[in-house]
């Protein structure tokens, strides 16, 4: 049996993705998010 964890944005920063012609962000990066696998192999 094997367990792992993923996080993502581990910081919780809501940094601009993408930016329109006038500097207006239109997107931004998803929340904080974890990802907890297990796996049982045999």
């Amino acid at each position: 049996m094997s367990f792992s964890l993923d996080v993502f944005n581990l910081f919780n920063v809501q940094a601009a993705t993408r930016m329109d012609a006038f500097d207006v962000p239109l997107g931004h990066q998803p929340p904080r998010q974890l990802r907890l696998q297990a796996r049982y192999t045999f």
